[in-house]
Order: C-alpha cells, then structure tokens, then sequence
C-alpha cells in the first residue's frame, strides 16, 4: 500500500554502503536530486511513485547487491560496457555559455552470493537526472488565498535536465587520455583492450537540457576516442562507415587525411 512521505521523512541510511560505492551512480544521484528539489519547495511525495521509476528500481537492484555480494567468495568486478563523450554547455554567472567535454559510463558489478551463484547489477556514472519544479495552481480563477494572499496550488515535477560531473581536459590529448585510462584503472574488470576492440566507445552530439537524446556514433579507436577533440570526433562521425580501420590521421597542420594522404578535413 502506497503511503506518503514528509520531505524530511524521507528514508535516510546511516550507513550508504557495504562493498560496493553506489553513491557515485547516477541511480543514486539520481534519487538524491529529487529529494534535495522536494526539500527547497517543501512538496509532499509518494514514495515510491513520485520519483523516476528506472532509476529507483535500478538503485534498489545495486542496493541488493552490496548487501548480499560476499567478496571471500570471489572478485567484486566493476565492468564498464561503454564509455560516452558529449559537449555539455552550462551558463556562468555573467550569462555567456560555458562549453564542457563531458564523459559519462554504463556498465555492471559483478560477484558472487554466498551460495557461490554469479549476481550482476546495472549501473552508470557521470550524470544524473535532476527534476524541474514548476508551481501549479489549484484554480487559476482564484490562484490565491484571499485571506493570505498565498498562491493555493503546489509544485510537480515538469521536466528533467541532465547534470554531468566528469569533465575531460579539454585543450590536451595527453591529460586527456591519462585521465580516462586512470579511471579504467580503478574498475577492476575493465580491460581497453574490450573496449577498443568492439562498439564500446561513443560520442553523442549535444542535445537539448544536456540529455542524451541526441545522434551517437561508435567505431572508434581507443587512440581516436582518447586524443581527438570534439570537434575531429563529431567530424569522423559524419564520415560514412566505422572510424576505426578507415586510417584517418592528423598531419602536423592539423588537417585529417586518409591512409593516403588525402585531404578530408581541413583544420
């Protein structure tokens, strides 16, 4: 039976995590930003039906798993199944646009119950959904209370914009490409070789509140996703067919040429 919850009555865990780091998935951040919105605005929730159905069921999924994962029984792998870059653009105080290289990952957890039975659980990191509040009057003849003068209605969730929070450097290939095979570094389980070897790696053009509705193109060399800049990768995703294989080069004007040296792109 459905019951209903208080802002501040919402469910709290002294404790987040046993064996597995889930605060950091978008699952979780997820969750998190609609209980921070209801927070702000002071809005009664229904809990669970008010907040995005795929992201607490899969966050009661990682929970499950952490708790009943036993790593004496084997490995807990953190397996990355494809990796994504997308142009983010946020606004800085004065208003002028700010233009972000964003990195954002799928994948699963991997281990074993104490039966020895293999358990995995979906997961994603560097982005969460973060809900829009808009306020909505009960009637809009009589928006406010004549005797207060306080708008009668309440706030609902109209809308998500998507928030990311691993930003690549930008402006050099070798920062770059450390950065992303340092984080590889730190999912045991994940190997370059998979990811390179297969449509693993993406790049998504910008889209509308920074989501991830936008066009996608895979193919790329683990050389291409990790040292090429924005712009050269959206530029090889309008060139028909798998960028890997196709030899495409930078020469030292910065132009990209084909395996024979023929002009495609000038810089």
């Amino acid at each position: 039976m459905a019951f209903f919850i208080l802002y501040t009555d919402m469910p709290e865990e002294s404790k987040e995590w046993i064996n597995i780091d889930y605060t950091n998935t978008h699952q979780y951040k997820t969750i998190e930003s609609w209980k921070e919105a209801a927070r702000k605005v002071e809005l009664v929730l229904e809990y669970p039906h008010d907040f995005p159905h795929s992201e607490i069921n899969q966050l009661k999924r990682l929970k499950k798993f952490d708790s009943i994962v036993k790593p004496e029984k084997g490995p807990i792998r953190k397996v990355i199944d494809s990796i994504s870059r997308q142009q983010i653009k946020t606004f800085g105080k004065d208003g002028k646009p700010i233009k972000k290289d964003c990195l954002f990952y799928n994948g699963y957890y991997y281990g074993f119950k104490w039966t020895g039975e293999e358990i995995k659980a979906e997961f994603s990191e560097g982005y969460y959904k973060k809900p829009k509040m808009k306020f909505q009057y009960d009637d809009n003849n009589t928006p406010n209370d004549p005797e207060t003068g306080k708008p009668i209605g309440k706030h609902k969730v109209q809308g998500v914009t998507f928030e990311h929070y691993i930003e690549l450097p930008a402006n050099n290939a070798k920062e770059r490409r450390k950065f992303i095979e340092d984080l590889i570094a730190k999912c045991p389980g994940t190997f370059i070789e998979v990811l390179a070897g297969g449509n693993h790696l993406y790049y998504r053009t910008p889209a509308k509140d920074n989501s991830h509705y936008g066009t996608r193109q895979t193919g790329y060399s683990w050389d291409q996703f990790c040292d090429s800049d924005l712009k050269t990768l959206e530029e090889l995703q309008k060139i028909r067919g798998r960028p890997q294989g196709t030899g495409l080069y930078k020469d030292k004007d910065g132009n990209l040429r084909d395996k024979d040296g023929n002009l495609v792109i000038a810089k």
